[in-house]
């Protein structure tokens, strides 16, 4: 028995999703990227989904080969609103979803990003997170049949010890969305896996962890 643990899960909003041709859906915004209510509309649903958090990956530069060349400035990728700025918008939209962002402090001071993520804290009243990373790669994704084979996994995963928190990477937004809220997430409830409401209004109590107090 697991007691009362459930899975967390993360939302990765980036671009119109992680498949490259997200941006031909016929639903796609041809310039969503660059505008807040796109990403507002991606993180209502992922609030009322009860998601534990939208992730926000970012980089300082564009990792793409410019191949035919010439392809490289007509891709989707290579622009888009800068994470923490658009996470300080976001969080006075939301009431509890939590709001994560990679930041690097190798081309920032430690000082400048520990004030940006504690004031999209404040502002949000403790939901704020940082992405602390090394590097990336990517994956090719694997192919599910079934909302109960994506199920059969996590669960795998999760009972194994492997793993109780995962970050969703959908094909496109914010469609992808709707697959997981009214196709997965059923199935994770129906087998006592995920949450049905959000524990508290702050990212540490909805991940289940300890409140850090300093200077206590």
């Amino acid at each position: 028995m697991l007691n009362d643990r459930k899975i967390k899960l993360g939302l990765s909003m980036r671009y119109f999703g992680y498949h490259v041709a997200a941006w031909r859906h016929p639903d796609a915004r041809a310039d969503g990227a660059v505008h807040f209510d796109y990403f507002l509309k991606s993180a209502i649903k992922a609030e009322a989904a009860k998601l534990d958090m939208i992730f926000f990956a970012d980089g300082l530069g564009i990792r793409a080969s410019d191949e035919p060349a010439g392809s490289l400035c007509r891709d989707m990728r290579n622009v888009e609103l800068e994470p923490l700025t658009l996470l300080a918008a976001l969080g006075v939209c939301t009431r509890h979803i939590g709001l994560v962002a990679t930041a690097s402090t190798t081309y920032d001071e430690p000082l400048h990003v520990a004030r940006k993520f504690a004031s999209i804290d404040h502002i949000s009243g403790g939901r704020a997170g940082w992405n602390v990373v090394t590097s990336w790669s990517g994956r090719k994704p694997g192919i599910f049949s079934t909302p109960a084979e994506v199920v059969d996994d996590l669960q795998h995963w999760f009972e194994s010890g492997a793993a109780d928190r995962f970050n969703i990477c959908p094909a496109t937004l914010p469609q992808g969305i709707d697959d997981l809220a009214e196709l997965v997430i059923p199935e994770m409830r129906r087998r006592g896996l995920f949450r049905t409401e959000y524990e508290g209004t702050a990212l540490w109590q909805n991940l289940g962890l300890n409140r850090v107090v300093f200077g206590a």
